[in-house]
C-alpha cells in the first residue's frame, strides 16, 4: 500500500479488511488459549480424563498456532509493504522522477505561456479599438484626447476633494477618501482593459477595507489636516504602483529600465535550465 506525497513514497499500512482479519485471528487464538489452558493444567495436576485432555490439548495447540501465525502474518505484511515501497522508491520512482520533474516544469511553463498570451490578447484588443491610419505610426487622436480628458478631470476632482476635505469635518471624510481610491482604480483598470483579471479586485478591496479604518484612527490621534495629507501621499503611491503593475501585465513595460533587466534575468535562468 503506497502513497505518494510531495515527491516522497510513504507506507500506508495494512488495509482495513486485513487489519480486521488479523485482529480476529488474534482474538480467536486468545479465546482458544483461555478456554483450553486451564483444563489441560487441571488434567495434568488433578484428575486425568483422557478425552477431556485430548480435546483441550488440541484447542491449546490450535490457539497457540493461531497466535504465532497471526503475529508472523502481521510482521511479514508490514515487512513486505516496506520492502515494496522501498523497491518502488529506489527503483521505479528513481527512474520516473526526472520525467515527472520535466512534466511539472513543462506544466509551469505552459501556465506562464498561457498567462502571457492572455495579457497579449488584452493588449491586442486595446490596439484593435484604435482606428488604423496610413503611415508608419498609428496615432488615434480621438482616443488620446479622451484619455487626456479623463485624466485631467480625475486629477481636478481629486484636488477639489482634498481642498474641500481640508475645511470639512465629520465622519464622511474616510469614506470620501475610499471613493477616490476606487475612482483611480477604475480609471487604470479601464485604461488597460483588465476587467477580466481576477487579481485586480484585490487592489480595490484593500482600500475599501483599510482606508476608512486607518483614516478614522489617524483622525483620532492627529488632526484632519495631517490625515488628509497622509492619505494624499498614500493615494499617489497606490496609483503609481497599480499603474506600473497593470502596464507590466499588459505591455511588459516597467520604468527605470526594470523590464529590460528582468528580461535578461529570465534569459539567464532559461540558459541555466537548458544547461
Amino acid at each position: 500500500m503506497m502513497k505518494q506525497m510531495n515527491g516522497r513514497i510513504e507506507t500506508k499500512g495494512l488495509a482495513l479488511k486485513e487489519k480486521f482479519g488479523a485482529f480476529s485471528v488474534l482474538c480467536a487464538s486468545v479465546y482458544l488459549l483461555a478456554i483450553s489452558i486451564f483444563p489441560v493444567m487441571y488434567n495434568l495436576t488433578g484428575e486425568f480424563e483422557t478425552m477431556d485432555f485430548i480435546l483441550n490439548a488440541i484447542l491449546l495447540v490450535i490457539g497457540t498456532g493461531s497466535l504465532f501465525g497471526g503475529i508472523r502474518f502481521i510482521k511479514k505484511s508490514i515487512l513486505f509493504e516496506h520492502l515494496l515501497d522501498l523497491g518502488f522508491e529506489k527503483g521505479i520512482y528513481a527512474r520516473l522522477e526526472p520525467i515527472l520533474n520535466d512534466i511539472v516544469e513543462s506544466q509551469v511553463a505552459m501556465n506562464d505561456v498561457a498567462a502571457q498570451l492572455k495579457y497579449m490578447n488584452t493588449n491586442i484588443d486595446r490596439l484593435r479599438d484604435r482606428p488604423q491610419s496610413q503611415g508608419a505610426e498609428i496615432v488615434d487622436v480621438r482616443t488620446e484626447i479622451f484619455r487626456f480628458f479623463r485624466l485631467v478631470l480625475l486629477v481636478n476632482v481629486t484636488l477639489a476633494v482634498f481642498v474641500y476635505l481640508l475645511r470639512a469635518y465629520g465622519p464622511i471624510i474616510p469614506y470620501v477618501m475610499a471613493v477616490l481610491f476606487i475612482l483611480w482604480w477604475a480609471e487604470i483598470t479601464f485604461e488597460f482593459r483588465l476587467w477580466g483579471n481576477q487579481s485586480i479586485w484585490v487592489w480595490v478591496f484593500v482600500p475599501i477595507l483599510v482606508i476608512p479604518i486607518t483614516t478614522i484612527l489617524t483622525d483620532l490621534i492627529y488632526s484632519d489636516v495631517v490625515m488628509v495629507g497622509v492619505t494624499s501621499i498614500v493615494l499617489i503611491i497606490y496609483v503609481s504602483l497599480y499603474y506600473m503593475w497593470s502596464r507590466y501585465l499588459v505591455e511588459r513595460m516597467l520604468p527605470f529600465g526594470l523590464s529590460e533587466y528582468l528580461g535578461r534575468v529570465d534569459k539567464v535562468r532559461g540558459g541555466a535550465l537548458v544547461c
